[in-house]
């Protein structure tokens, strides 16, 4: 309240700490669900994964396809393959969101012949994959799906959009 007529950078530095809250609030959710064992099959995943891209990417009106069959639906994840997995997810989310520029996201899922697939693409504006990362989102992705004995891989050309795809094995 006495920052009402305050000054442009109290106002920044305010809007800083209410995003860090919320990522420390949406963090703590992430964490709670990944660990609690009744959320732990993968139609529970889905549906984490759908709200999340859905909330995320309606803010920036991209439009999203999410594909994932129902035949797997009960099929159970463990608390490693959930975390990792949907962490991926959210920074490949947040990424097409930050950096992409697309309009369209398209994820799918899957599971099959005892492996988990998950592809994203966005049809946005592309980089040079062979260049050096920044960032450590990349970096992230790729180590929680060697975390899990998987494989990463992003494929993307300037001007043509990302997808990115984790292969792993179903644990």
């Amino acid at each position: 309240m006495q920052s009402a007529g305050a000054n442009e950078e109290n106002n920044r530095l305010l809007d800083s700490i209410a995003a860090a809250s919320r990522e420390s609030v949406a963090s703590m959710s992430d964490i709670v669900w990944a660990i609690n064992p009744e959320r732990d099959s993968v139609l529970d995943m889905i549906q984490r994964m759908r709200q999340f891209a859905e909330e995320t990417l309606s803010e920036k009106a991209i439009r999203l396809k999410f594909n994932a069959p129902e035949e797997s639906a009960q099929l159970k994840l463990s608390m490693d393959t959930r975390r990792e997995l949907f962490l991926i997810f959210k920074e490949s989310v947040n990424n097409a969101v930050k950096y992409a520029y697309c309009s369209r996201v398209e994820a799918d899922f899957r599971v099959a012949s005892g492996e988990i697939f998950l592809e994203i693409n966005d049809d946005g504006r592309g980089f040079d994959a062979s260049g050096e990362s920044h960032g450590n989102g990349l970096t992230n992705m790729k180590s929680r799906a060697e975390k899990l004995n998987g494989k990463f891989e992003i494929v993307s050309e300037i001007g043509k959009g990302t997808t990115m795809k984790v292969r792993i094995p179903q644990i």
